[in-house]
């Protein structure tokens, strides 16, 4: 949930939701374009997930927890 943005870049489908997980397939296999953009925007967001990004937040969070 913290990369997918449900109907943006993906589906969020419940654990254990056969039916939901079956939906989500065929709704991705009868659009290639929004497959396509699905895509796009999901390497966008997870560009923000870099490692170099998350190293530099989790060394501010701490920096900040020490100045106080």
């Amino acid at each position: 949930p913290e990369i997918v943005t449900e109907g943006e870049n993906g589906w969020l489908v419940p654990p254990e939701a056969p039916q939901a997980l079956a939906d989500a397939i065929v709704a991705a296999a009868a659009n290639r374009e929004r497959l396509r953009q699905f895509g796009e925007k999901g390497r966008e967001r997870a560009s923000r997930f870099s490692t170099d990004i998350m190293i530099g937040r989790t060394e501010a969070f701490y920096h900040q927890l020490l100045a106080r």
